[in-house]
């Protein structure tokens, strides 16, 4: 909820229900990305009565909660018990996007996968994209498929990333290069 220009109030999910006691929002994220990604989604939601749905690790004190990290909005959620999760929670990296097909990267600590629609998936050891190389708000992971062959370069900038089609906005934008294609899209976890 906006409260005045600037200012969130946050009331949080907990057992697949809405917590009654209300949270000022204190947003110290990167270029303050928890407010930037709401205000986008409020902007492409078609009903702007909804609340939001937000994802965010951060502090919770008995009046304030501090947000560190974004990870996504969401403007089309009903309910607590209807928050749909977007990646599975041992997730380290995800990200997915339509452009210039639809394709998702998933990475944990089983191993990593790029899918994208209409080929086969290209498999990642988790170890070959353990530690990135950070380049400014820019984290880059460079890897070798010794399972399907070709490489990939992933490029992961903290920064909102909105999806305009599904009323959503995520924590970063992803940028994926797997041999000579190129892909576009945000990212949940990183």
């Amino acid at each position: 909820e906006e409260t005045l220009p600037g200012l969130l109030t946050f009331r949080r999910c907990q057992a697949g229900k809405l917590v009654a006691r209300p949270y000022l929002v204190e947003d110290v994220t990167t270029n303050r990305s928890v407010l930037a990604g709401v205000m986008a989604v409020r902007q492409t939601q078609m009903d702007r009565d909804r609340p939001l749905y937000v994802e965010f690790h951060g502090a919770l004190s008995d009046k304030l909660v501090m947000a560190q990290r974004f990870e996504r909005a969401v403007g089309y959620v009903e309910s607590c018990a209807a928050a749909l999760q977007v990646a599975s929670a041992d997730a380290a990296l995800f990200a997915e996007g339509m452009n210039p097909t639809s394709w998702r990267f998933v990475s944990n600590a089983a191993g990593a996968r790029l899918l994208v629609a209409g080929s086969k998936p290209i498999r990642f050891a988790a170890k070959d994209l353990a530690t990135p190389v950070v380049d400014g708000a820019t984290k880059i992971y460079d890897a070798w498929s010794r399972l399907d062959g070709g490489s990939i370069r992933i490029e992961i900038t903290e920064q909102a990333c909105v999806d305009p089609g599904a009323e959503t906005a995520f924590g970063a934008r992803a940028v994926v290069r797997s041999g000579s294609r190129v892909f576009e899209g945000c990212a949940a976890k990183f």
